[in-house]
């Protein structure tokens, strides 16, 4: 699990990663990382090959003559339409195609012959089943850009409208597709003390073109940031920040700085990586955040101190010491948490309070060295007579001190810092 932490004068949280449920500002830093790109598929096609060899696309004759010759791939291919020259006047199609692996540009070359008359044999691509014209006038050569998404059916077809008279022929060069980044992303920790101190983002990846693998270009990591509250409402919406990476292997950082009170939220992040081919990936991650508040953060919220305090019917009340603080007696909660400096019992007692008011905003049970602090620390302030500030002294021996203070530092390191992993 992924922790994050902000060191603030009165102001100190962690954001920790977990995954369950959410309550209900504090501010905190979201970081994204791009952790991997695993070369699944390839960045870029290059020609006929990998997934777009010949052998991964099918041809479809419809009963004519039609037929591709594949032995110039993976360079080029060439379609030819049906010409059965029987005089029956028929539409016949031939069709060559393969399935498109991710979102991305096709781009390609092409040359049309025929020896029929112009129009009576139409050259076409093929997207999604629907047709767009290429040409239809004989000795005619272009080049096409056509925008996919992955698992479009795309390929060529060469019609004919009489099936005689003489057969077209579609010739593909230059084949090349945008391949999509196959990648892996996630949130991971930051930690913010007045100048920024980022993670880096790492690239890790190679790619095969078919002719070999690349290893170095210009990558621009981007991403969006979402949270919702328990309800659903979106509580943090994070516009795209990219950072640059020039070769695999190399590292970039950023953040965002969000307001949340303590509590849980769901965050999604939607990476996106182009390089400067135009070739890009996308990946969606999702994590619940848990927003911790420190002593200072509660002693100067009331509001928030109170909403935790008196959660309504199911309530959950804070013990410390001999003192149950129920619904109704959330104002000597507040007490507690303003009492300044007194004795190793009374610090005790402000950093209990925290974290059962953190355990209370998030809905999530700490971890077994904060839930042991509380019960040991609780009992041993309670052996004193403790039930509010100022009325106990530290303890009748200094190993009563030591240990009460040692369970309020467990605790400190829980509301404070990145001590506790959930």
């Amino acid at each position: 699990m992924l922790q994050l932490v902000n060191f603030k004068k009165n102001l100190v949280f962690k954001i920790i990663m977990t995954n369950k449920t959410i309550k209900t500002s504090l501010t905190f830093v979201l970081a994204a990382v791009v952790v991997s790109m695993v070369g699944g598929n390839p960045m870029a096609y290059a020609d006929f090959s990998g997934d777009y060899d010949p052998t991964n696309w099918a041809l479809t004759t419809n009963g004519g003559t039609g037929s591709v010759d594949t032995t110039g791939a993976p360079a080029s291919i060439e379609l030819t339409g049906s010409n059965t020259d029987t005089d029956d006047f028929v539409t016949v199609d031939t069709d060559f195609t393969a399935t498109i692996v991710c979102d991305g540009i096709v781009d390609f070359d092409w040359d049309y012959v025929t020896d029929d008359a112009d129009t009576f044999d139409p050259s076409y691509y093929l997207v999604n089943g629907a047709q767009t014209l290429i040409s239809e006038t004989d000795n005619t050569s272009g080049s096409e850009s056509v925008p996919v998404s992955a698992g479009n059916p795309f390929g060529f077809r060469v019609n004919t409208e009489d099936d005689q008279f003489g057969e077209a022929r579609l010739t593909i060069s230059n084949f090349d597709v945008s391949g999509c980044i196959d990648l892996t992303g996630s949130f991971d920790a930051v930690v913010h003390s007045g100048a920024d101190i980022d993670k880096e983002v790492s690239v890790e990846a190679a790619f095969d073109q078919g002719n070999g693998l690349v290893d170095a270009f210009d990558m621009a990591v981007i991403h969006t940031s979402d949270c919702t509250d328990a309800l659903g409402n979106p509580v943090i919406t994070v516009t795209p920040v990219s950072g640059l990476l020039e070769d695999f292997g190399d590292t970039a950082s950023f953040n965002e700085k969000v307001t949340a009170m303590p509590g849980s939220y769901h965050c999604e992040v939607v990476f996106t990586v182009t390089d400067d081919d135009g070739d890009f990936g996308t990946v969606t991650q999702t994590n619940w955040i848990d927003v911790i508040g420190s002593v200072g953060y509660w002693k100067n919220h009331p509001d928030a101190t109170a909403e935790a305090c008196d959660d309504g019917a199911d309530a959950t009340d804070v013990v410390i010491g001999l003192t149950t603080f129920t619904d109704a007696e959330c104002d000597d909660l507040q007490d507690v948490l303003e009492t300044k400096g007194g004795n190793t019992a009374d610090k005790f007692a402000r950093q209990a309070a925290a974290a059962q008011l953190n355990e209370i905003a998030t809905a999530t049970t700490p971890c077994t060295s904060v839930d042991d602090a509380l019960d040991d620390g609780n009992a041993l302030i309670a052996a004193l007579g403790w039930t509010a500030p100022g009325d106990v002294s530290n303890g009748d021996s200094k190993d009563d001190k030591a240990a009460i203070n040692d369970a309020k530092d467990i605790l400190d390191g829980y509301n404070n810092d990145s001590f506790c992993t959930l």
